[in-house]
C-alpha cells in the first residue's frame, strides 16, 4: 500500500525535555516507522524538511512542502476588553516559547504598553507565573489562560502586534493568523519562523533591548501601517486553494507511481 505521512516538526528530538517519557518513547518509535513506510512525506516548511534530511536516511525527492491554509473572519476590533495598548502572545507555557524573555522585554518598554498572554498551562507555567509576580512590570502583564476563539479574534484585532519569541517552531501558525487579521508581527529568528514570516513582519535576535525598541516603534503610525500591509500581503500566500492543490498533486504523484 502506498503511504503519505505529514510531519509537522521534530521537536521531540530537538527539545526532548519538553516531553514526558511515555510520549518520547512513542514518538521515537512511531515517527521513524512512519517515515520508513511512506512513499512521500509532507511537511509545512523547508526547516522541517532540512531537519528530516539531517536526522533520517531519506531522499530529498520524497519530501513535499505543503503550506497550511490560514483564513481570517471579519474583524472583531474593539471587543477584546483590554483598555490599554497591548502586545499579544498566544502560546502554551512551554520552556522554549520564550515567555520569560518577554517578561524581561516588558521591563524595558514604555510604561503604557501591556503584555497579554493566552494559552494553556505548559511545563514552565509555574515558573512563568512566578516571573510575572517578581517582575518590575508585573502590573502590565496579564495571563488570560485558555480563551475562546471569539476572544482570541478580538485580541488579534485590538493588539498593537503579535510578539512571538519562540526558540523552535516547525511553522508557527499564529504568525500568519495575525498577519491575515491585520495584526503586525514581531518574532524571533529561530526555527521555521523566518521562513514563515518572510517579509510580512519583523524577525529579531533574542536581545531584550532590541525587542523593547521595536515595540516602541509600533506607536509610529506609518511604521505600523507598513507592517500591517506587509503582513496582509504575506498571508495571502497561504490560501486553501493553494494548500489543496499542493496536497492533491501529492496524491496524483502517488497514483502515477
Amino acid at each position: 500500500t502506498k503511504s503519505v505521512t505529514t510531519i509537522y516538526d521534530l521537536q521531540f528530538l530537538e527539545y526532548p525535555e519538553n516531553f514526558s517519557i511515555p510520549k518520547k518513547l512513542f514518538l521515537s518509535r512511531a515517527v521513524p516507522a512512519a517515515i520508513k513506510r511512506s512513499n512521500v512525506i509532507c511537511v509545512t516548511s523547508k526547516f522541517v524538511a532540512d531537519s528530516l534530511l539531517t536526522r533520517f536516511d531519506i531522499s530529498e525527492n520524497s519530501i513535499r512542502i505543503i503550506k497550511p491554509s490560514i483564513t481570517a473572519p471579519p474583524s472583531a476590533k474593539g471587543k477584546s476588553g483590554i483598555k490599554t495598548p497591548f502586545v499579544l502572545f498566544p502560546a502554551v507555557t512551554w520552556p522554549h516559547k520564550g515567555h520569560k524573555f518577554l517578561i524581561k522585554v516588558m521591563e524595558l518598554t514604555e510604561p503604557d504598553v501591556t503584555l497579554v498572554l493566552t494559552g494553556n498551562k505548559g511545563q514552565a507555567h509555574s515558573e512563568v507565573m512566578q516571573c510575572i509576580r517578581n517582575s518590575k512590570a508585573t502590573n502590565r502583564i496579564v495571563h488570560l489562560g485558555s480563551v475562546s476563539p471569539t476572544k482570541l479574534e478580538a485580541l488579534y484585532a485590538d493588539a498593537l502586534a503579535l510578539v512571538f519569541p519562540s526558540e523552535y517552531e516547525g511553522f508557527g501558525q499564529p504568525l500568519i493568523e495575525a498577519m491575515a487579521r491585520g495584526c503586525p508581527v514581531i518574532s524571533s529568528d529561530k526555527g521555521a519562523i523566518p521562513e514563515t514570516v518572510g517579509n510580512g513582519g519583523v524577525t529579531l535576535p533574542k536581545d531584550e533591548l532590541i525587542w523593547a525598541e521595536e515595540i516602541s516603534q509600533l506607536k509610529n503610525k506609518s511604521h505600523r501601517e507598513n507592517l500591517i500591509e506587509r503582513g496582509l500581503l504575506r498571508s495571502k500566500q497561504f490560501t486553501a486553494t493553494e494548500a489543496a492543490a499542493s496536497q492533491v498533486a501529492v496524491y496524483n504523484s502517488m497514483i502515477a507511481l
